[in-house]
Order: C-alpha cells, then sequence, then structure tokens
C-alpha cells in the first residue's frame, strides 16, 4: 500500500504531489515558496542530497503523500547527516509514516558513515518531538539562531 523510496527521476507528477505536500510543513499563514522544476531537478542532481518520499500506490495514478530530505556534509569533525523538510499528508498522519520516512534516512546516513544525523522541528509539533525522541534522538540544549538573506 505505501512504499518508501528515494526519489531519483524528475516528472512533473512527482513536483505536484511535493507542491501539495509544502504548504504543510508551514507553521504560519505564509504559504512557502513552491518548488519549480528546476529547483527540483537541481535537488534531485546534489551528490550528497536525498530525497525520501512515501508513496500511496492503491492511488491510480500512484501519489507521493509524504517527503523527508537527508543531506551530508563534512565538516572539520567529519561527516554529518542533517534532516530537513518532513511532511506527510495530514489525511495519512499516525499510521508510522513519518517513523519510516525517518528509518529511511537514518539507514542512508549510516550507510554513507555519518557520525551523528541531527534533525530539529518547532515545539508546536507535539506529534513529531514526541516521536523523534522514542526513535532515540536526544533534544540539545543550544541556541538555534538563523538570518535570512536578502536575495529571493
Amino acid at each position: 500500500m505505501f512504499r518508501i523510496e528515494v526519489l531519483k527521476k524528475f516528472t512533473v507528477r512527482a513536483l505536484s504531489d511535493i507542491n501539495q505536500l509544502l504548504p504543510q510543513l508551514a507553521l504560519s499563514n505564509v504559504p512557502p515558496k513552491l518548488l519549480t522544476p528546476a529547483g527540483l531537478k537541481h535537488l534531485l542532481k546534489q551528490k550528497n542530497t536525498c530525497l525520501v518520499v512515501v508513496i500511496d500506490s492503491v492511488k491510480k495514478p500512484p501519489q507521493i503523500i509524504g517527503m523527508a530530505t537527508v543531506y551530508l556534509v563534512y565538516v572539520p569533525t567529519g561527516l554529518i547527516a542533517v534532516i530537513e523538510d518532513v511532511v506527510v499528508d495530514g489525511t495519512y498522519r499516525g499510521r508510522g509514516l513519518g517513523r519510516k520516512l525517518t528509518e529511511k534516512l537514518i539507514k542512508i546516513a549510516t550507510i554513507k558513515k555519518a557520525k551523528y544525523i541531527s534533525v530539529k522541528t518547532n515545539p508546536v509539533r507535539v506529534e513529531s518531538n514526541a516521536m523523534y525522541v522514542k526513535m532515540g534522538f536526544v533534544k540539545k540544549e543550544t541556541n538555534f539562531y538563523r538570518i535570512n538573506l536578502p536575495w529571493k
């Protein structure tokens, strides 16, 4: 019924499905910028980035109903992995799909021999925070800062 796989090939359908998921990542009323065909193609070409998707194969045509990204980067202390943009369509939540996505990302990082994998999530996402703790992630007491750069 559900497949978890690394998305390797650009299709218009995949782009459309992903763009249906992106607004569900936003916690504000400001919708996120949608992914362009060029943007998805660029993402899929990245050697150290994997976009993993959940596909509802019962739907005709099959539909991407969840996604998550892991990127691996070498820093002075070694190879690390970072999880970004984990989202499962609201109508499919509560079925363990977020966990399955995360398990796939951990497997990818383990195969690549990353020394750790990290993820950040908003405290208001109670279910996500609980899932990461149940999976063995440890909350780090640190300050996280970001500055938006002026170009768009």
